[in-house]
């Protein structure tokens, strides 16, 4: 069945990288083909499992009877930790500014993983899973959406509504996904908290003048923290603001306010 159904087969070469694979609903003539069962139906996109992507699973077996049942299904990949897998999932241009506004301008993007979607300007990149919590959901910047714990995405070759089918532009071997940028994970899970005003990190990360740097610096520090940076990417980070302090502040005053807050 492997070599008559793509599906399948790519279903069976994402498991064996220890992605966590599940079968989801397809396009017939631009509709789902749950034909309004479901509510709130997001066309060739919902799971056929009973308990949703929950059904993600990497044993051929299994996979091999999901698409013996259901050959048509489209191929959905579970993210995060399970599949040590982040997506970044970009719905127009707009989003690769906003992108670009909070990683240095050095960043290497042609090293990224990347899948075309069905949309005109739609992707998806790649980073592997930061172990840590990432959460899944929409718009932690304009146009860009997160899938991380709880999430899913559909893969090639699936097809999307709009008729086109999903296809990797860029897809290196397993192991060499990059980590996911510090600034991109706080970004993800950075909340607000208490009620106040969002703290606008990636301003302050540019640096603040004498007389602001410490209380700066253990703000940022409580951010990283309540949002489940780990202290490693949270080194990372005030390091970046201290060196860009005018004058810089010193790295030993940093990483001090920094694992303060941590032990706390």
């Amino acid at each position: 069945m492997n070599e008559e159904n793509p599906l399948v087969t790519a279903a069976l070469q994402y498991a064996g990288r220890g992605w966590h694979v599940f079968p989801c609903t397809w396009i017939i003539d631009g509709e789902c083909s749950c034909q309004g069962r479901v509510a709130s139906c997001s066309p060739g996109k919902h799971p056929l499992t009973p308990n949703g992507f929950y059904g993600a699973t990497t044993d051929p077996l299994l996979i091999q009877t999901y698409w013996e049942t259901w050959p048509l299904a489209n191929v959905a990949i579970r993210t995060g930790a399970e599949s040590n897998l982040v997506i970044v999932d970009i719905d127009d241009r707009r989003a690769w500014n906003e992108l670009k506004k909070i990683l240095p301008p050095n960043y290497d993007w042609k090293s990224v993983p990347r899948q075309k979607t069905g949309k005109p300007d739609g992707w998806h990149l790649g980073f592997s899973y930061p172990g840590t919590h990432v959460k899944t959901g929409t718009k932690f910047l304009p146009g860009v959406d997160s899938r991380g714990d709880g999430g899913y995405i559909m893969a090639a070759p699936s097809i999307h509504l709009s008729g086109k089918k999903y296809r990797w532009q860029h897809l290196p071997p397993g192991d060499q996904f990059p980590r996911l940028p510090a600034e991109l994970l706080l970004a993800i899970n950075g909340t607000n908290s208490n009620g106040r005003e969002p703290l606008n990190t990636a301003e302050f990360l540019k640096g603040v003048p004498q007389g602001q740097q410490r209380v700066t610096a253990a703000r940022l520090a409580g951010k990283f923290r309540h949002a489940d940076i780990p202290i490693e990417y949270g080194q990372e980070l005030i390091l970046k603001f201290a060196h860009n302090c005018t004058p810089p502040l010193s790295e030993k005053e940093a990483l001090s306010q920094l694992h303060d807050i941590y032990k706390r």
